[in-house]
């Protein structure tokens, strides 16, 4: 079955393995749960997607996605 949510909250995130899981934490602690949490890198070059890696092996609501250059 495919999860659609009511809610997606927007991760925009270039460079910053340190500050993203803070954000997605954030995010996941509200007491609404029928979201998705997209984080939307533009074109890692210092580790945000192995930052965010836990993230989605643990919670199907986090999604990763990368823009190409």
């Amino acid at each position: 079955m495919l999860f659609q949510p009511n809610v997606s909250v927007l991760v925009a995130t270039y460079n910053r393995p340190h500050l993203v899981g803070r954000a997605i934490k954030s995010a996941l602690d509200q007491t609404f749960e029928d979201m998705e949490v997209l984080v939307i890198c533009d074109s890692d070059s210092d580790g945000t997607r192995e930052a965010v890696r836990p993230w989605t092996e643990r919670d199907k609501r986090v999604r990763y996605l990368e823009i190409p250059r």
